[in-house]
């Protein structure tokens, strides 16, 4: 769970579970939302991102291959007409990084466009 106060009124939590399997592919769900305590509403987009992954030393490169993309409710109309499309790359697009920390069951990955996102590892 990753979540950013982007000011005094508003908060965005993402929520995600990446499931990583053989080649290389990745499946991410989760879940994004974003309130508004000021106006007592929040938007809720549902994910499920679908990505090819090709990994080089500490370099990482996914290029996203669908979204599905499911808004949960829309208080604060920050999702519809496109707008919750417009948070992820294009399908086809690829994002990159660099695991800048791993250790025991811990991943942290400084993707280029400057998040900084850290993976822990769950027993299946």
């Amino acid at each position: 769970m990753q979540t950013t106060q982007v000011n005094e009124d508003i908060t965005a939590t993402q929520n995600s579970i990446v499931v990583y399997s053989t080649p290389q592919s990745a499946t991410s769900t989760g879940t994004i939302t974003i309130e508004n305590t000021k106006l007592n509403k929040s938007s809720v987009l549902q994910t499920e991102l679908k990505f090819s992954r090709a990994d080089s030393g500490k370099v990482i490169e996914m290029t996203l291959l669908s979204a599905d993309l499911n808004i949960g409710q829309d208080e604060l109309d920050l999702l519809s007409d496109g707008q919750a499309r417009a948070l992820f790359p294009e399908v086809g697009g690829t994002i990159s990084g660099e695991i800048i920390y791993q250790s025991e069951g811990v991943q942290r990955i400084r993707y280029d466009n400057g998040a900084i996102l850290e993976c822990t590892s769950q027993g299946v």
